[in-house]
């Protein structure tokens, strides 16, 4: 006797039309629904759904389109800009360290102007 391998011929996909997986897009672009509210109303897979979303969505092209930045792109600029502040910050902590080694004095010191120095007396008097 000979034993056949059965080959699976079916495949058990759904497929959905391309009006059907606009919908679902413009209901998210609009906020009528999030994502996630999508994905449990039409009791599709999340994954199915991002995938519409970013070859269907119109959200990051129109964005773009306007010379916008989405808030991803948004808060990449704003870490990078954080960074780029911390080291110059050591930079000059740094520099100031030098300088008060050099000639001695206490460059650190938060010298207030004299105007706000005299106010200052005045409450103090009061």
């Amino acid at each position: 006797m000979k034993s056949k391998k059965e080959v699976a011929t079916e495949i058990n996909a759904i497929t959905y039309s391309f009006a059907f997986k606009k919908q679902i897009v413009d209901e998210i672009e609009q906020g009528l629904v999030s994502m996630r509210q999508a994905c449990i109303k039409y009791s599709m897979h999340r994954q199915t759904v991002q995938r519409w979303f970013k070859k269907y969505g119109s959200f990051d092209k129109k964005l773009a389109a306007m010379g916008g930045k989405s808030p991803k792109q948004e808060i990449l600029l704003l870490r990078k800009r954080v960074k780029d502040l911390e080291l110059e910050k050591e930079v000059l902590d740094m520099a100031i360290d030098i300088v008060s080694e050099i000639y001695g004095e206490d460059v650190r010191k938060k010298y207030l102007p004299e105007s706000l120095t005299n106010g200052r007396k005045a409450k103090r008097k009061s």
